[in-house]
């Protein structure tokens, strides 16, 4: 392995920038590990745990003594697999939001750009991968940055780096990374790659090369002190022999350690200042937007004070390269997960720190109990038998025979027992693992004695609240994440391109999307910025459960009260987006088909033209409910006004029947009066019959049958007409 030296190098090598840069970094790269050790020892044997590396070198030649395996029964593995399982079946989602109302078009494409670039890089397996980094050793990393790919082009990258190749500063605690000072990525990277990048630096290079098996083997073990080699679990995988007989043979493969630092430091800078998304961005005059934005748009140069990224390549002894860091964002390009840190020093650890001890305890109880239920003590007298050793393999036998002397005491101690009382302590080893852990036994679908549905769904929500801590923590790295694409997009994705999106949910329906059109400024992705986001989800596996069958039930109630059918569609889409159904967003789409509802992939532009249509069609529709409505009540109206003619002929024509059977009776008693005046003009001739026409006059009214309001009704003539009527 090859080490710094400053005694090595020229002396007129280490008064230059770049020797003195050399002899910092490596200063401050020996502090960190230096500082790490422990940190990183404790780390690496809780990956060995994981692995099924459980005993110490001490415990193994014990078992070795007493000839007997050493077994490990390995709860941890179950444990944290249950978690990273968790992860994988539930993953986060995501969003671009725009920054002002003028950017919401080109936030639609920078969302659909941003799940391209997730796919072809197939980051969520990279994510998956620095989960479960985290949950194992404490911490994970996930590198964002903008490199050439097997074919040359420069592209978008989102890849997983192993712990064990980052050290970064131990005196960061913020999730975020703000407090980070200083970090380095170390690889061991083949001689021929590094000389055609850096042609300059052959010489250099050759010098340093070696096995690239053993640079690998020192990088896994750097900073791990001697606790771990005690342990057994450093190299006794047999890596050391492999090293060993890669040194002798001819294929050895030569390469070199590489160290990549990214590191702040504080100078003065000019930036942007106005209204808009260009508003903080470092002022760069060779930007013809930004010189614009100065003539044209009232931005103006602001000088300020700030920690400005810086990166660097170097190895052992040389200089490959330093620079001010490529990214606007001016960030790590790299994004940290962290489990837990200890409270005095910071130092991260994972899930299984606090389960080890008792993992340790269950392998000593297990492996102690099948000793003892394979051995036996015999307590006898002197001289009880003849041959102690044919006793002792008369013993190992389990059809053995053995054969005493008379008068003599022998007694046979099985450890059956005692046993059962390792094997009991080993048990509740277990559950204690299982109960620290927040992966219970409710979770693992094993027995318990929690026997109601109630008891089991407490004890499977306190396993998820537990976890909760790291899925969090896994978001906001995700965000992070996607913030870091998100602006390598608004920074170098400035060419013409197409692409298809490869979402599950779009199975039967492929969607191609063009950026960077001439002509077309929504699609301009580098002229706006926008935010990233990543939807919040309920982690409460149990929970999401019961609400999902919940909303089953009330979707059918609420169907047959109303009779809207889609109000109970809208409820059951829910209801399986809360489940963890495989595909689940085809079977949406085919509700929402069948309901008449708009399919969740809906783009803007077709969502814009459904409402159009939607509009006509309702415009066109109450056109013709209007025209139905008016022509119902002419019909309405002309049925009454035929009804109300009907009713007044047929009241016209009883009318005038009573009036002529009226006329026809007065008729009658007007013939009857007549007889009557004509039978009185004759009786007043007659003296003698005076009484009976006083008689006639008097019931002249019951003759007409006219009553006497009626009599008060007829005119009366004037009194002179009367008064003449009476003269003689």
């Amino acid at each position: 392995m090859s080490e710094f030296d400053k005694k090595d190098l020229d002396q007129d090598f280490l008064k230059s920038q770049e020797g003195q840069f050399l002899t910092w970094a490596h200063g401050l790269y020996q502090r960190e590990i230096d500082l790490q050790s422990e940190a990183r020892t404790q780390r690496s044997i809780d990956a060995a745990y994981y692995d099924g590396e459980q005993f110490t070198q001490e415990e193994i030649q014990e078992y070795e003594r007493r000839n007997q395996k050493p077994r490990v029964f390995n709860e941890i593995k179950p444990t944290v697999d249950w978690i990273l399982g968790g992860e994988r079946r539930v993953r986060t989602d995501w969003a671009v939001m725009p920054r002002t109302e003028d950017d919401s078009k080109q936030s639609l494409v920078k969302s659909k750009l941003v799940k391209y670039i997730d796919d072809i890089n197939n980051a969520r397996w990279h994510r998956s991968e620095a989960f479960a980094d985290m949950v194992k050793t404490g911490e994970g990393w996930v590198r964002i940055c903008y490199e050439a790919n097997q074919d040359g082009d420069f592209q978008i990258k989102i890849l997983h780096e192993h712990w064990r190749h980052i050290v970064c500063d131990s005196n960061s605690r913020k999730p975020d990374m703000t407090d980070m000072g200083y970090m380095w990525c170390v690889k061991i990277i083949p001689l021929n790659t590094l000389i055609n990048y850096f042609p300059e630096k052959k010489s250099e290079l050759l010098n340093l090369a070696e096995d690239m098996a053993d640079l690998q083997e020192d990088l896994i073990n750097e900073g791990m002190n001697d606790e771990l080699a005690q342990t057994g679990i450093l190299g006794r995988d047999g890596s050391f022999s492999l090293a060993h007989n890669l040194n002798q043979s001819s294929g050895e493969r030569e390469g070199v350690r590489v160290y990549e630092i990214w590191y702040k430091q504080n100078e003065r800078v000019k930036v942007l200042r106005g209204e808009g998304s260009y508003n903080g961005e470092v002022l760069d005059l060779k930007n013809p937007d930004h010189v614009t934005l100065i003539n044209h748009y009232g931005y103006r140069a602001v000088e300020i004070v700030r920690e400005q990224m810086y990166c660097a390549l170097y190895t052992d002894d040389t200089v490959l390269y330093r620079q001010r860091s490529p990214y606007k964002h001016n960030r790590f390009p790299f994004v940290r997960r962290y489990a837990y840190l200890t409270d005095k020093k910071g130092e991260p650890y994972g899930v299984i720190r606090s389960i080890r001890d008792p993992q340790s305890d269950l392998n000593v109880r297990r492996n102690r109990a099948l000793f003892l239920m394979s051995t036996a003590r015999v307590v006898m007298d002197k001289g009880a038998v003849d041959n102690v050793e044919a006793l002792a393999d008369e013993l190992q036998r389990y059809d053995g025979i053995i054969e005493k002397n008379p008068n003599t005491h022998l007694e046979i101690h099985e450890g059956t027992k005692l046993a059962s009382t390792h094997l009991d302590v080993g048990e509740q080893n277990s559950s204690y693992i299982r109960q620290i852990s927040g992966v219970t036994g409710e979770n693992r679908g094993m027995d318990t004695n929690a026997t109601s549905g109630i008891a089991i769904q407490a004890r499977q929500e306190q396993g998820t609240i537990i976890t909760t801590v790291l899925s969090d923590m896994h978001s906001l790295a995700r965000k992070i994440e996607g913030e870091l694409v998100l602006s390598l997009i608004e920074q170098f994705m400035d060419k013409p391109m197409q692409f298809r999106i490869t979402a599950d949910n779009l199975k039967d329906k492929m969607e191609f999307v063009r950026i960077n059109e001439d002509g077309k400024p929504e699609t301009d992705i580098t002229r706006t910025q926008a935010d990233f986001v990543v939807a919040e989800r309920d982690y409460r596996t149990t929970m999401r459960q019961a609400l999902s069958e919940q909303l089953i039930s009330v979707a059918g109630t609420i169907a047959q009260h109303t009779g809207n059918p889609k109000l109970a569609v809208a409820m059951l889409t829910s209801a399986i987006e809360l489940q963890d159904l495989p595909d689940k967003d085809r079977l949406v789409s085919a509700l929402r088909q069948e309901a008449g509802m708009p399919p969740l992939t809906e783009t803007e532009e077709e969502r814009l033209q459904r409402e159009e249509q939607e509009r006509q069609a309702l415009e066109k529709q109450q056109q013709e409910q209007e025209e139905l409505k008016q022509l119902e009540i002419r019909q309405q109206m002309a049925k009454i006004s035929q009804q109300e003619a009907a009713a007044q002929k047929i009241a016209s024509d009883t009318k005038r029947a009573e009036e002529m059977q009226q006329i026809t009776m007065l008729k009658d008693k007007l013939e009857v009066l007549k007889s009557g005046v004509s039978t009185a003009a004759e009786a007043v001739q007659v003296n003698g019959i005076l009484p009976i026409v006083d008689q006639l006059i008097e019931h002249v009214d019951s003759i007409l049958n006219v009553s006497p309001a009626e009599v008060q009704k007829i005119p009366q003539p004037p009194a002179e007409m009367q008064n003449q009527s009476y003269q003689p």
